[in-house]
């Protein structure tokens, strides 16, 4: 499972790479440990992607200051994310009717297929889009969730630690088992192995109008970051 290339441009290192495998769309983010880009590293990366046969590209969601050199060479707003933090104070107990284990090599074409129904067009995650999760942070947990008939996964969930601060990097649940409670033992999981990890919070963004998912991570203890924002830019040649 091979993630975007990580590229050094005009002295930053930006990952860069296809969305969703589109020849003519591109997608930017700064990798684990890189500094804030300069604009003329992203101007520079935009060039290659020109020549590339890109038309237009996507960010990863960004912090405020993390945006402002793409602002600067041409990116526009494409959304807003709502961002969470959980203190891991008061992690629910998990609810061990569900049964979950470590997701597998073999599990990674399922997952993908679980992926693909629980989001739309633009955030559906492919092959790449998963591995960079799996390596966003030092330490990672992957766990899938299996429908008790047959035992196949039915529901997926990567978090990881930096330093003190956990991120529930993705959560996904197939909607035909949508409401039989997967999607809070996954995030119950993710939260307890943070807190034996020693983390002293964890973060989670979701779209805003994923009021789905808002309300369960609101039911699970999270709380909206006023003053914290993820934005999501676009550039277009």
């Amino acid at each position: 499972m091979k993630g975007h290339p990580v590229v050094a441009v005009a002295g930053d290192r930006l990952t860069l790479g296809r969305w969703h495998g589109r020849s003519d769309v591109g997608y930017l983010a700064i990798p684990p440990g890189a500094r804030t880009p300069q604009p003329s590293g992203v101007e520079a990366a935009l060039d290659r992607l020109r020549n590339q046969g890109v038309r237009s590209a996507f960010t990863a969601a960004l912090r405020d200051h993390e945006a402002l050199a793409f602002l600067s060479s041409g990116f526009e707003t494409f959304e807003y994310l709502h961002v969470l933090r959980h203190d891991l104070q008061a992690v629910p107990p998990l609810d061990d009717t569900h049964h979950l284990r470590r997701a597998r090599r073999s599990d990674r074409a399922r997952v993908l297929d679980i992926d693909d129904a629980a989001f739309d067009d633009f955030w559906r995650l492919d092959d790449a889009g998963l591995a960079e999760a799996l390596r966003a942070t030092t330490s990672v947990r992957y766990r899938v969730a299996l429908d008790p008939a047959d035992e196949r996964p039915v529901g997926y969930a990567v978090c990881g630690r930096a330093a003190d601060t956990g991120y529930l990097q993705r959560l996904a649940v197939d909607p035909s088992h949508a409401g039989t409670g997967l999607g809070a033992a996954l995030v119950t999981d993710a939260l307890q192995w943070l807190r034996r990890r020693h983390a002293r919070s964890a973060l989670v963004n979701t779209q805003t109008d994923n009021l789905r998912a808002l309300r369960l991570y609101r039911r699970l203890g999270f709380v909206e970051e006023p003053h914290h924002r993820l934005t999501v830019l676009r550039w277009d040649a």
